[in-house]
């Protein structure tokens, strides 16, 4: 809305407040602000209308005065805006030099583009921050697998020596075992041998009693 419809028909200013570190604003902090600068507008209009009407008043009681044209009042608010505009802009850019001049739009350009500067760097700090925070995570996490992986290795050597503890041990009950099997058969043909000899000595010893027997007979003949 650029003009009111009141008697005045003067077009509405904007007012420029310092706020150097608020951030880009979004639809519904427009809106509110757009009402806030037309209460403030009602608000220096209503003291306008007061200041006009005082003014009268002391026009009638003492000399008529010259009446206050709408574009002069205007004007005046608009340079008032300017220079508001100008002074939030050199809070935000101190060094700013003294010859700079520009419209009031563009002051209100550069105001919002600093803005919204100043949330995209701190946009961009809090992206670098959790980048870092990552990074630390990321080397945690390789110092981690380090580690597991020192522990897998050392684990591979354990299992390593077990399975040639165990090769060992199972060679040794193989040689045990063979060493068994030839004693047996060695015990086996020892036993053979025996029962050979034995039965050898069996029929020896069936034929000398038979041997016997043929000379207690032969000496028994001869005695009759």
């Amino acid at each position: 809305m650029l003009f009111d419809s009141d008697d005045d028909n003067l077009p509405e200013v904007p007012t420029i407040r310092s706020s150097s570190h608020t951030p880009l604003p979004t639809s519904t902090a427009q809106a509110q602000r757009l009402e806030q600068l037309e209460a403030e507008y009602r608000a220096t209009r209503t003291e306008t209308s007061a200041g006009r009407q005082r003014a009268a008043r002391r026009r009638r009681s003492s000399r008529p005065l010259s009446p206050w044209k709408p574009m002069e009042v205007a004007s005046h608010m608009w340079e008032e805006c300017d220079e508001a505009a100008f002074y939030e802009l050199r809070l935000l850019v101190p060094h700013l030099s003294p010859k700079f001049t520009c419209s009031y739009s563009d002051t209100v350009l550069l105001i919002a583009a600093i803005q919204s500067g100043g949330a995209a760097s701190g946009n961009r700090h809090t992206l670098a921050d959790k980048c870092q925070s990552l990074e630390a995570d990321r080397r945690q996490l390789e110092q981690r697998l380090e580690k597991f992986r020192a522990q897998c290795e050392d684990l591979k050597s354990e299992v390593a020596e077990v399975k040639q503890k165990l090769k060992a041990v199972q060679e040794e009950s193989k040689s045990s075992v063979s060493a068994l099997a030839q004693r047996r058969e060695e015990m086996r043909k020892q036993l053979l041998l025996e029962e050979t000899r034995v039965e050898k000595l069996t029929v020896r010893n069936k034929k000398l009693v038979m041997e016997n027997d043929f000379l207690k007979e032969r000496v028994q003949g001869k005695s009759r």
